[in-house]
Parts: C-alpha cells; structure tokens; sequence
C-alpha cells in the first residue's frame, strides 16, 4: 500500500516538476476545469460517491489504500475493462478524481487492445497524451491521469510544510 501511494506521489510531483506557483496551477484549473476521461469512460473530477454509483461499480467491494489530507485511494478487484479481468485503482485528489490503475495479468494483450481502440500512440517513456489525459504504463500497469489536475495536486504537494526540507 505504501509503495503504491510513494509512485503515485512520486509520480505526480516528478509530472510536475515545471510548475512555477500555486496560483499559477490554480489559475491554470480554474481555466480548463473540464473533465477528462480516464479508464473506462469514468471521467476526472468525480467524486467518490459519483464513482461508486456507476452502473459497473454499484456492486464492486471497495479496499482503501491511502486515505490522507487531500488524498483518497480505493480499488476494487474482478473489474472488467476490454474483455480483460484485473484491478482497477482509483486516486481522489480534494474530492475529485485524479487518476485511475488497471493492472491485469494479460497485461501485454490488454495494453495491445487499449492501445488499437484508443489510438495511443507511446512514447520512449511509455506515456502519450489524449488532450488532458496522460496514459503511462509500466510494471503491468496502465495509468490514466488528468493532467490539469495533475498540476494542482503537484503544486499542492510541494507547497506542503517540511516538503522542501525531505531528502530523496
């Protein structure tokens, strides 16, 4: 669970390391607060609750990985995406959602499949971009991410007190 939450953060402020202030990234959002869309057809900025009462979701069991100021992680186990069955992660960053996971152990054939339907065209670094959705994948998973909100939760985690005093 810690693992998860470190990538994540780490992910997050290394996405962001360009960001130059908090009114900048909030300035930035309030401009472009348009949702994106993540797995599935789920959209960011969902709340939980908007999330857990999906029609694919309204029976799933929800495990919390994280849940600190300012950050929610839950996934749920036998979600099925493109006739493959795995994990789903889902990351609330202040409410709204961030980021979605899906690990599935025919990783390769499922990342084939996401990436013939949606177009995806990766990189060296094994992300693209869609508009304001960033894709990575890595470890047997694949990641989707609002790059908007992204930033916001960069700028945030920096501005944090005792964050610029930590050794990485």
């Amino acid at each position: 669970m810690k693992v998860i939450r470190v990538l994540a953060l780490l992910f997050i402020v290394l996405s962001t390391s360009g960001c130059r202030s908090p009114s900048a990234a909030t300035n930035t959002t309030k401009a472009l607060i348009q949702p994106t869309p993540l797995m599935d057809g789920i959209v960011s900025y969902q709340t939980f609750s908007q999330v857990k009462t999906l029609p694919k979701l309204k029976n799933a069991k929800w495990k919390t990985l994280e849940h600190s100021t300012g950050f929610l992680t839950v996934e749920t186990g036998n979600y099925s995406h493109l006739g493959f069955t795995g994990t789903a992660t889902f990351a609330f960053f202040k409410g709204r959602l961030l980021r979605t996971w899906f690990v599935t152990p025919q990783y390769v054939k499922y990342r084939n499949a996401l990436t013939k339907k949606l177009h995806i065209k990766w990189d060296k670094t094994s992300q693209a971009v869609i508009g304001k959705t960033q894709f990575y994948y890595s470890l047997k998973t694949v990641t989707w991410s609002d790059l908007v909100l992204q930033e916001e939760a960069g700028v945030w985690i920096s501005n944090q007190p005792g964050y610029h005093d930590q050794k990485m």
